[in-house]
């Protein structure tokens, strides 16, 4: 899923408030987590955007949704 642009990034937050941050704004309850990838690979939930030199994520980070039916298999 590419991450739509009127998302509010904030590029010093750790990744996993963001994901946080993206469910409220855009999940479902099935939803359990939230993946950020760059180019297939799966980024730091602790890391900040800017430590990940990830300075324009609209363009660059899909995400991945992981529903509880998914994590149990």
């Amino acid at each position: 899923m590419r991450i739509p642009k009127e998302f509010d990034w904030d590029l010093d937050l750790p990744l996993e408030e963001l994901a946080e941050r993206f469910k409220e704004k855009f999940g479902e309850p099935s939803w359990e987590e939230v993946l950020f990838l760059h180019e297939g690979n799966k980024l730091p939930p602790n890391k900040s955007l800017r430590e990940l030199g990830l300075l324009y994520p609209a363009r660059e980070i899909k995400s991945v949704w992981i529903s509880q039916s998914q994590i149990q298999e």
